[in-house]
């Protein structure tokens, strides 16, 4: 939840990548945001800012330092 940037964000949903304008659409099925794909996002944003941050963007994120403790929420680790 620390990393998603909000309701004026393109994919605002905290589970989902739907849309903002497809809130209400609820006879499609968005890709899930997983923690590996986060993860993946944030690794890019440290290797290339730029690039990266026009994918977190993209995927309504925000480029925040993540610890193991956030991560040991959902069983991951920072460092994978």
């Amino acid at each position: 939840m620390a990393l998603i940037r909000g309701l004026r964000s393109n994919c605002p949903c905290p589970i989902c990548l739907v849309p903002a304008d497809h809130l209400t659409d609820h006879a499609m099925d968005y890709p899930r945001q997983t923690v590996e794909d986060a993860k993946a996002f944030l690794k890019l944003y440290r290797q290339n800012r730029a690039a990266g941050e026009t994918v977190l963007k993209e995927q309504s994120l925000r480029p925040i330092e993540v610890n193991d403790f956030i991560f040991s929420f959902v069983g991951a680790s920072a460092n994978d």
